[in-house]
Formats: C-alpha cells, sequence, structure tokens
C-alpha cells in the first residue's frame, strides 16, 4: 500500500510539471558486480587468537560508487527576484528496486526561498562538511565517518567564486506526569563551510557540531553527548590530471564520564582523463582512538567492548584504490574499481590501568565493475 501510494505521488509529482515551467526530474541508476573478501580477527593479551571471521562475497552491487537516487526539484518565481524552490530525492536499491528507508525522500527533503541574498531551505539536506570538505572517489566517501545530512536552516551564498554554506537546527520534547516533568530531551546542531574556487583551483573547509542531552528525573539520569566535525579539501586540475586531497576529523564525547572516540581519515588521489577513459588511483588512512565509546569504530565496535566495559583502542588502517571510467555516452559510463582496504590494525588497553588487553585486526579486498546512467 505504501509503496502504491508513493508511486501514485511520483507520477502526479511528474505530470504536474507540465504547468510549471520549472520542475525536473532527475536520477542516477548505478549497478555492478562485486567481489569482496573480508576478514577480522581479535587477540587476546598473550597474542592468541580470540575469534576470526573471513567473508567472501560475490554479487549485484547497487551503487558501489554513486548511490542510485530519484528527485525532484522545482522553482516558482515571486517577483522582485524572489523565487520559491523545493527538491525531494529519495534513494533505491538498483538491484532490487526498493526504495531505502521504506520510500521516504532520505537523502533530501527541502523547501526554501531564493534571491539576491542568496538560497535559504528549510528541512533534511547535506551538511556543510559534506559539500564543501569531501572530495573522494565515490566508493570510498564509507571510510569517513561524518553526519552528511541534518534537519534545520541552511543558507547558501556566493561572492565571487567563494561560497559559503551555514546551517543550524535543533529541537526539544518534555513529559509531564501531572505537573511534575519526568523527561526532557533536547538536541541542536550548528555548522559552517566555505569553499572557493579559482580557475582550476579549489580550496575548502567546514566544521559543524552536534549536542544531545537526556533527562530522565524519575530515574535520576542524565546523558549527554558532543559530537564535532571538521575538514578540509583542496584540488588543482593541471589540464592532463587532476590532484586531489582532503582531512576529516571526528570526535564524539559523552559528557559526564571518559567515553569519547576519534576517527580521522586523509586521502591523496589523482585522476587521468585520457580521451573517454580516466584512470584513477587514491591512497587513504585512517586513524582510530576510543575510550569506552564504539561511536568512531565503525564495524570494531562489538570487537572493541569484547575487552570489557573499560576499554581503549588506538590503532590506523590504510586504504589503496585504483580503477578507471569510460564514458559512453555525457550520461552513460562503465567503470572498474580494485580496492585494498586494511580497515583497522589497533591495540586494546584497559583505559584505567594501562595493562595492555590485545588486539584487533581487520582487511577488506574489493573489485567491482559496473554501469551508471544519470537522467
Amino acid at each position: 500500500m505504501k509503496k502504491s501510494l508513493l508511486a501514485a505521488a511520483a507520477l502526479l509529482a511528474a505530470t504536474g510539471a507540465v504547468a510549471q515551467s520549472s520542475v525536473n526530474m532527475y536520477g542516477v541508476v548505478d549497478t555492478g558486480y562485486l567481489f569482496e573478501k573480508k576478514s577480522s580477527a581479535t587477540y587476546g593479551a598473550d597474542g592468541s587468537l580470540k575469534k576470526k571471521e573471513d567473508t567472501k562475497t560475490a554479487g549485484f552491487n547497487s551503487g558501489y560508487l554513486f548511490g542510485p537516487r530519484v528527485g525532484f526539484k522545482g522553482e516558482e518565481a515571486l517577483g522582485n527576484g524572489l523565487s520559491a524552490t523545493y527538491n525531494l530525492e529519495m534513494g533505491f536499491n538498483s538491484t532490487t528496486g526498493a526504495f531505502n528507508g521504506g520510500g521516504s525522500f532520505g537523502r533530501r527533503s527541502v523547501v526554501g526561498l531564493k534571491g539576491e541574498f542568496g538560497h535559504a531551505t528549510l528541512g533534511w539536506n547535506n551538511t556543510p562538511l559534506d559539500n564543501f570538505a569531501m572530495d573522494i572517489d565515490g566508493n570510498t566517501r564509507g571510510d569517513v565517518s561524518v553526519t552528511d545530512k541534518y534537519t534545520g536552516l541552511h543558507y547558501e551564498v556566493t561572492f565571487s567564486g567563494l561560497r559559503i554554506h551555514a546551517m543550524v537546527g535543533g529541537d526539544s520534547s518534555k513529559t509531564k506526569e501531572g505537573n511534575a516533568e519526568t523527561k526532557k530531551k533536547t538536541s541542536s546542531g550548528y555548522g559552517l563551510g566555505l569553499r572557493y574556487t579559482m580557475d582550476n583551483f579549489m580550496i575548502g573547509g567546514a566544521v559543524q557540531q552536534f549536542k544531545a542531552k537526556e533527562k530522565d528525573v524519575a530515574a535520576t539520569k542524565d546523558t549527554s553527548s558532543t559530537r564535532t566535525e571538521w575538514g578540509l579539501a583542496a584540488s588543482y586540475d593541471f589540464g592532463v590530471a587532476r590532484l586531489r586531497s582532503h582531512y576529516v576529523v571526528t570526535e564524539n564525547k559523552v559528557n559526564g564520564s571518559n567515553a569519547k572516540s576519534k576517527w580521522e581519515h586523509y586521502n591523496v588521489g589523482v585522476s587521468v582523463p585520457m580521451g573517454a577513459a580516466t584512470l584513477y588511483a587514491e591512497y587513504g588512512r585512517n586513524r582510530a582512538s576510543a575510550v569506552n565509546d564504539g561511536l568512531m569504530l565503525k564495524g570494531y565496535a562489538a570487537d572493541a567492548a569484547s575487552f570489557g566495559n573499560d576499554y581503549r583502542v588506538k590503532g590506523s588502517g590504510n586504504n589503496f584504490v585504483i580503477g578507471a571510467d569510460y564514458e559512453l555516452s555525457k550520461r552513460t559510463m562503465i567503470y572498474a574499481r580494485a580496492r585494498r582496504i586494511a580497515d583497522l590494525k589497533a591495540n586494546v588497553s584497559n583505559a584505567t590501568s594501562g595493562a595492555h588487553l590485545g588486539k584487533i585486526k581487520g582487511y577488506s579486498n574489493q573489485f567491482a565493475v559496473g554501469l551508471k546512467h544519470t537522467f
């Protein structure tokens, strides 16, 4: 029923474009075949193997380079240089046809006003860090732990090559039993990003912070956390090759305790155009540290927790990517990528005493070929 309603809504939106001059439907379909071998292991203080897991998979894959999506965006002139805008975008799995998130517009859902002052939107939109500090080959974006979307007021404006994106949002709720307050929740987020482009050169950066607080009066429990993210990116197109790099840091802290985690990622990549083909190579490095908080440890949170409830993790990993694209047209291309991901090689110790507890190791080898079309 939900899918039928969604399909009907999409059809109405598409047919409604006839009555409006600036409504566009767009999208990306990216389907490929992925071969992957993954391995993870934990070792005790004496070096003995505690747990090891190896998996091999091969099959059709959705969105290895570009997340499949369908979107609608439009604009209505209101007069005096002012326009109303909207953008609705949903993701889907190109191997099954199923919409992500149960058919919601989970990639973007905004309405706004645009004029000489810039463009202000309300709703679910990309964050400044995602917009301005992420210059990376598509399939390695998952190596970076950042908040890429947030609900709030987003404001963007451009001055002679300088783009600015400011964001602010938040919400709160209270629960009462009679006249007594029993629970209170608050959250807030804000961010600022800048990107400057001049000829073949680009440099950008962004910082954003998210806070959450929950107070349970009945249980005398008060928890809060602060997540801070920032990054820098730069690129230069030499004509024969484009060089790019970025550095992103994400930190999470559970206030009132020693629990915290940090994830750093930097990369250097080059792309070389050769007629209809483009060759790619990229190197990236991850650094992770955590004390009783697995949020920034990605797929290794459970491994860290297996060492007890007072652990400290510190480690790093390297990523290597080579690949090629071949354009069949301006909208259609085929691609191939080979990746070696040494996700994490980390030592685990007791956070209080410092005693060595063991090690965590993990890696993944991937090879993917695919076809991508935009419309």
